[in-house]
């Protein structure tokens, strides 16, 4: 891991890193929104407030309000667009008093008012609302819908409520987008697995396997790895998936929603946080025909997730570049089945925007 320099708590006399102090102010946005304080962080870490505020500022390069106020802003957006509440409800849940403010907030970072985001957005009836309403009561992502729904209703059942619910949300668990890079159009989207997709995705793992064998990592997956059983598996539990561009299939990878077992135990460090739900992407792969493709993945899976693992052989220079490169921190190693050590990453999510 990166030298991160220490400074001498002002209470304790003892250390700190300006990395901890900063993640623990985004846990506090993201845990406690509706009341954050900067000061509560200052208060715990024994430090000063201009301190504490300093480094959120460096690290990220916005302020803690302008931090906590996007937060707000996007969970607003999220509920106006998937939940049964109305605009009230949910101004009060975000930690607004004062109405106009927040509606002044919400028009100058979308462009539109708070009303016509939650007239706009379809509302689901019968089974899918019921769904809804369940799975909305903690503001779950898209994403865990989706595989909830993959594992205990009908699929017939399983997309009428995906296609309503997913119907305004950007490269959902079902849905695709079309951001623009430059004056071409990429229609890019992100779907589950079928098995139809094996051959192509057979032929993308065996490129990675020789491009990381070219590159001085061999032993990682050696000559069959991924095998194309636990690709079945991974398919048939609804957590591979795959990413289109222009309906060619650029990348694979797996997403998994819940505790990894080989995430129980991590040494020489520990992880950015242990108590929130997190998601882990595994064997991402990409078809080597455009650049940013494990930077989009990344993306969607932070979209979907609070906080987000992966691991690497010590071998896989590339895959440690992309990680570090893509805001995650090195916390120490864990040992996968097998018993070989892996550097394991975390990244915390602050925010899962709003297209329109």
């Amino acid at each position: 891991m990166a030298n991160i320099e220490k400074f001498p708590l002002e209470a304790r006399g003892e250390t700190v890193s300006r990395e901890a102090l900063v993640q623990a102010a985004l846990h506090e946005i993201t845990q406690n929104y509706r009341e954050a304080s900067l000061s509560n962080v200052a208060r715990s870490y024994g430090v000063s407030l201009a301190y504490v505020s300093e480094c959120v500022r460096a690290q990220t390069g916005k302020t803690y309000k302008e931090l906590l106020q996007k937060h707000r802003m996007e969970t607003a957006a999220r509920l106006l667009r998937r939940s049964d509440w109305n605009i009230q409800q949910i101004i009060t849940y975000v930690g607004y008093e004062n109405t106009s403010y927040f509606y002044r907030l919400f028009h100058e970072r979308y462009g539109v008012s708070p009303g016509s985001t939650a007239a706009a957005a379809p509302r689901a009836s019968g089974p899918a609302r019921e769904y809804a309403r369940l799975l909305l009561k903690d503001v779950l992502p898209l994403c865990a819908v989706h595989l909830f729904l993959c594992r205990e209703v009908p699929v017939p059942q399983n997309l009428e409520i995906m296609g309503r619910l997913c119907y305004y949300d950007r490269n959902d668990a079902v849905c695709g987008g079309a951001p623009r890079h430059g004056k071409r159009r990429w229609n890019c989207m992100f779907r589950g697995a079928t098995r139809s997709d094996l051959p192509e995705i057979l032929k993308i793992y065996a490129r990675a396997r020789e491009t990381m064998a070219a590159a001085g990592n061999p032993a990682q997956w050696g000559t069959s790895f991924p095998p194309e059983e636990l690709l079945k598996e991974d398919i048939d539990s609804n957590r591979l998936f795959v990413y289109l561009v222009n309906g060619e299939l650029e990348a694979v990878f797996a997403f998994i929603l819940g505790p990894d077992p080989t995430y129980a135990v991590i040494e020489d460090g520990q992880w950015l946080n242990d108590t929130l739900p997190y998601g882990t992407i595994h064997r991402l792969a990409s078809a080597g025909k455009r650049k940013g493709v494990a930077t989009d993945v990344i993306t969607w899976c932070l979209e979907h997730c609070e906080s987000l693992r992966a691991d690497t052989h010590a071998d896989n220079k590339a895959m440690q570049h992309i990680l570090e490169e893509t805001g995650f921190t090195r916390c120490g190693v864990i040992h996968v089945a097998d018993g070989s050590p892996r550097f394991a990453y975390q990244r915390m999510s602050l925010t899962m925007p709003l297209e329109h």
